[in-house]
């Protein structure tokens, strides 16, 4: 290999013809091909490219093209350099933000707010009694002082300030507290009947908040209410327990007037509601859609037909541990696995009934859906000794004839 020296021009000889302009027809190689293309997109863009819905095969270019590789994407506003502020600017912006407090202060005046009649009767009159004793003369106009004002939930805690003098008093509760013996604060009574009122409507927290802010009034936190609800909803629980043993005793002694062999022997319906139905994920996902079931059992022996046993179940824990009866963590109200079917309507039958025997409740005569098994569960107490009372099952009319329609229409699409 001869060495280079300076001087020495290297270049094509004289007459060459370029490769492309011997072709004819130019036809893309596998270097053009395989060339990188870099780009450098917005933050939208970039998402946009990245996340995809779905993935078809089929619609895939077959081509072997590498696909662009995307820098790191760029923001879409404009850059703003950054100048230093003088003296006069900075003086400037603080006047700003005392005219923007003071905007926020006539805002918070204008707001509404939830009070007790009684309670706020109390505080102006107190308030004007001491204002007159200490400022005879002051003639200024009395109202909220609204920097101070304490917010707990629904309820507020309000102080009263005059606009001429230096008058301030202490801070009413303008809400009535629920009265325990434990130490501590009291929780205002708008503050639980609201969550007890909230777990007999399918509002959420999200759609109470855009409510209470519509009407001007300040929205308690998403935090401040689930912390509530905690709470409240397990004493909800022990109430309709408590009620429900009432009406079981009701249904014996009414039986025991009526002058039965056996009071404790009645009709019941049966039946278990889904927040889903079961039937709608077929085609869809491998996975039964319902998450939560609530199987209830209700008394046919008089007019009212009240409920008087429920079995609530729900899968709304995701990382549930496979065991059952273990929890995740001490909040995870989830008692479901991710295994077992939401669906096993003998197994939450068996236990509705097992809770109404010990309460001297059995089935004479049980009512239920035509393709549900929990009158299998029914029998089996029977046969275990569980209960004394041999079950008699009937089924419900109105399910029958809606599963002979179904049925019938997809009998006529097969026939089609």
């Amino acid at each position: 290999m001869t060495k280079f020296r300076k001087g020495n021009n290297s270049g094509f000889p004289t007459g060459t013809v370029p490769y492309n302009r011997q072709r004819k027809t130019v036809k893309p190689s596998k270097s053009d091909t395989t060339q990188t293309v870099y780009k450098r997109l917005t933050r939208k863009m970039t998402s946009l490219v990245q996340n995809i819905p779905y993935k078809d095969t089929d619609t895939q270019c077959v081509s072997d093209a590498k696909p662009a590789v995307l820098l790191r994407p760029r923001d879409t506003d404009p850059k703003i350099p950054k100048t230093k502020k003088s003296a006069k600017e900075k003086s400037k912006k603080h006047t700003l933000l005392w005219h923007f407090f003071l905007l926020n202060f006539r805002s918070e005046d204008s707001s509404n707010r939830t009070v007790n009649v009684r309670l706020n009767a109390i505080m102006w009159n107190s308030v004007f009694r001491e204002h007159q004793r200490l400022h005879p003369n002051c003639n200024g106009f009395l109202q909220w002082n609204m920097e101070r004002e304490e917010k707990f939930g629904f309820v507020n805690r309000e102080e009263a300030m005059c606009d001429k003098c230096n008058y301030q008093w202490r801070k009413f509760k303008l809400y009535e507290e629920v009265q325990t013996k434990k130490p501590g604060r009291k929780a205002a009574k708008i503050n639980v009947s609201a969550q007890a009122a909230l777990s007999q409507t399918p509002l959420g927290y999200t759609g109470l908040r855009k409510i209470v802010l519509g009407c001007n009034m300040p929205a308690p936190s998403a935090s401040g209410l689930q912390k509530r609800v905690n709470k409240v909803l397990p004493e909800i629980v022990n109430i309709n327990k408590e009620d429900m043993k009432a009406r079981r005793k009701q249904l014996i002694a009414i039986n025991t007037l009526r002058e039965r062999k056996d009071p404790g022997s009645v009709s019941l319906q049966a039946d278990g509601a889904y927040n889903n139905a079961i039937y709608s994920g077929i085609g869809k996902t491998p996975f039964q859609p319902a998450t939560q079931v609530v199987y209830s059992v209700a008394k046919a022996e008089t007019e009212d037909k009240s409920i008087i046993g429920v079995v609530c179940k729900n899968k709304l824990c995701s990382v549930h541990p496979i065991k059952s009866g273990e929890k995740c963590t001490s909040a995870c109200s989830s008692n479901l696995t991710f295994m077992k079917s939401i669906g096993d309507e003998y197994t939450w039958a068996k236990e509705a009934l097992q809770d109404l025997a010990s309460d001297g409740i059995e089935a004479k005569h049980l009512t239920t859906d035509p393709d549900s098994s929990a009158y299998r569960a029914a029998d089996d107490l029977y046969l275990e000794n569980t209960t004394s009372t041999e079950p008699e099952h009937f089924l419900d009319t109105r399910h029958f004839q809606i599963i002979t329609e179904k049925t019938s229409r997809i009998i006529k699409n097969w026939e089609k």
